[in-house]
């Protein structure tokens, strides 16, 4: 509210160069409390990029301790697995599972099952992951600035041939936000996280542990993050802050000219 009692308070000035950079700089303000900012793992998935500083991740642990210390899954080939009519493709450890991928090939694609495992249907535009043999698969994301945020997601099973099902978590950094599991075949229905704040550089991490058998452990994962309309972030506050004191100055700076 500071800034924008500066912006309006220069305004009065009746110097209609000041008057217009004040309403440029309020209208800005106001533009950047209104509108939010939103993340989608599945809209936003590259296949091309998987590094520290891209905004969504894929990593993996050796392990199941959540110490926040991820690496990433280092190379993009065929997911595990044959598939039909097409392999959707995944980010994998050496080609295998953990595993993250989104089916980005326009039609739904069909597990064709060999000895002691069954079919099921990676649908089309839908995230998969997979654990390994005792280690985590990890869905990461990096705050691009210190705000507040909406995190919607979800963790379902797309194999219901068999296994015990898996444990999921939902960490800032390495803070629990959330957790359950679920039994083959489960869900943890849609799930929602209002007003968490996040630092920039932060991680948003979405876990899938394996709970003890990775075998029929293909989950489907959704997570949207959203800022909080009406709040700006550090950036922005930090930007418009700026722009309210340098026009300030310069209203004053112009009265006393045009009075002298």
């Amino acid at each position: 509210m500071k800034a924008n009692t500066v912006i309006l308070s220069s305004c009065r000035k009746p110097l209609s160069f000041a008057s217009r950079v004040c309403t440029v700089a309020l209208f800005s303000l106001l533009a950047s409390q209104a509108q939010a900012t939103s993340y989608d793992a599945v809209a936003d998935f590259s296949r091309l990029t998987n590094t520290d500083t891209s905004t969504w991740s894929y990593r993996y642990q050796t392990g199941t301790v959540r110490d926040g210390i991820y690496l990433l899954l280092p190379i993009f080939t065929d997911a595990a697995g044959m598939w039909s009519p097409t392999n959707p493709g995944a980010w994998t450890l050496a080609g295998t599972i953990p595993e993250i991928g989104v089916n980005q090939t326009g039609s739904d694609a069909h597990f064709i099952p060999g000895p002691g495992s069954g079919p099921f249907t990676w649908p089309n535009n839908t995230m998969s992951v997979h654990p390994g043999s005792g280690d985590l698969v990890v869905l990461s994301w990096l705050s691009p600035a210190s705000s507040f945020f909406d995190i919607n997601f979800s963790f379902s099973s797309l194999d219901p041939n068999g296994g015990n099902g898996i444990a999921w978590f939902v960490d800032l950094n390495t803070t629990n936000l959330s957790s359950g599991s679920y039994l083959d075949g489960g869900a943890s229905g849609t799930m929602n996280l209002n007003n968490i704040f996040v630092n920039a550089g932060d991680r948003i991490s979405f876990i899938v542990d394996p709970n003890g058998d990775y075998f029929f452990d293909s989950t489907k994962v959704t997570a949207t993050i959203n800022s909080v309309a009406g709040v700006p972030d550090s950036v922005s506050s930090l930007a418009l802050l700026s722009i309210s004191l340098v026009t300030m100055f310069a209203a004053r700076f112009l009265l006393r000219a045009r009075l002298a």
